[in-house]
């Protein structure tokens, strides 16, 4: 149907009731367009967000079970640790002992020793400088 015809049929008022709504009608369609179009680059940005959540959870559970292995091999290697740190406690009294009784028969040698090797060994000479 041409314009004219249109117009002829319904009248020139209706004819711009129907193309004001028309464009009311594209308006209102470009306006929820752009609304979507917000609604999906939010969304976007909360799905990168949640890949990332993903990512930093992936990476937790690795560490998770790393921690839980490293704690299975300290239960097997903590008696031989403590053993081994006995042993150490040990060995380190011994010598603590052995100094205290050797110490001090050489606090009363080593004066003398130390007037005799001082007596004994001559001063260097300074040298001179030209």
């Amino acid at each position: 149907m041409s314009i004219h015809a249109f117009l002829q049929k319904y009248g020139a008022e209706f004819a711009v009731e129907c193309v004001l709504f028309n464009t009311f009608c594209i308006f209102l369609f470009f306006f929820k367009l752009k609304k979507m179009e917000a609604v999906l680059e939010a969304l976007e940005k909360i799905n990168r967000k949640c890949d990332v959540l993903y990512s930093i959870e992936k990476r937790l559970e690795n560490i998770e079970s790393r921690v839980e292995s490293l704690e299975k091999i300290l239960e097997k290697e903590m008696p031989q640790m403590k053993d081994s740190c006995a042993n150490m406690d040990d060995h380190i009294q011994f010598v603590e002992g052995v100094y205290t009784k050797i110490q001090r028969p050489f606090q009363k040698l080593l004066p003398p020793l130390n007037r005799v090797l001082r007596f004994s060994s001559p001063e260097p000479e300074p040298e001179l400088v030209d």
